[in-house]
């Protein structure tokens, strides 16, 4: 993974990974990293005049698509890491962007993609991206070394399922349900035991719909195409608002 060059139009972020902010395993939580991924590109964006303000003055706002992580190991507890990020690609109705995570030493241990899209605040449908931002972005067309966006598809025959109403804690700014709870609701399918040997290598994950304070939902787990995967997905009735897959290995 090291010999990969980052483009120079990046951003790079600096963290220390504390006792209160590891697991149980003391690692950086894939939902911690995965927050990490969405502050940066916030920070970036607004470093360039094309972040959280600039969408409300046309009364738009970024929303998260989907993620896709592909981590070899995990900081440790009391070690400091970094993030860096730059914009891939932007289209009319989407802005992919990429990310790399490195150790103390500059060793890069983890990729990641994002995809972002702009919807109305108040219609909730998406945006023209090339209309509001028509100055551009910083577009360096250099993806990391992973693989891209796959097709997901809703659980089938679920072996695990939990049902959940969703609160306050919750929701975000955007007063929809915060992206990172998604993840901790999945990650919460698995036991302490399970990630005493085991850890989160891959995650894909696609957000299909909003959720809200107050909806109902289910959160299934249950077998992946590929053996070392499981499919997870939250489900509002009928509705899949959220499907991701995960790849676990055992631990060293």
């Amino acid at each position: 993974m090291s010999d990969f060059k980052i483009p120079e139009k990046s951003y790079v972020s600096r963290f220390f990974l504390s006792a209160g902010r590891c697991n149980a395993q003391g690692d950086l939580p894939l939902t911690s990293l995965s927050q990490h991924l969405i502050d940066i590109a916030t920070a970036h964006a607004n470093s360039l005049d094309f972040g959280y303000d600039r969408l409300r003055r046309s009364n738009t706002s970024w929303v998260l698509n989907r993620m896709s992580i592909d981590m070899t190991t995990y900081p440790r507890i009391n070690q400091s890491y970094t993030i860096t990020t730059w914009v891939v690609t932007t289209t009319r109705l989407y802005s992919d962007r990429a990310y790399a995570m490195a150790d103390i030493d500059g060793n890069i241990i983890g990729y990641a993609l994002t995809r972002w899209v702009a919807i109305d605040i108040d219609t909730r449908k998406p945006a023209n991206l090339k209309e509001i931002l028509s100055d551009g972005l910083p577009d360096t067309g250099v993806n990391p070394p992973m693989k891209g966006f796959r097709r997901l598809t809703p659980v089938s025959d679920a072996e695990y399922k939990i049902d959940y109403t969703f609160r306050y804690c919750d929701i975000d700014c955007n007063r929809h349900v915060n992206t990172t709870r998604y993840l901790e609701h999945i990650m919460n399918l698995y036991t302490v035991d399970f990630f005493d040997t085991m850890k989160p290598v891959k995650l894909d994950i696609v957000f299909h719909h909003e959720a809200y304070f107050g909806d109902r939902v289910s959160i299934l787990r249950g077998p992946a195409d590929d053996d070392n995967e499981d499919k997870v997905e939250i489900r509002r009735g009928d509705i899949a608002l959220t499907v991701a897959t995960l790849a676990f290995k055992p631990r060293k």
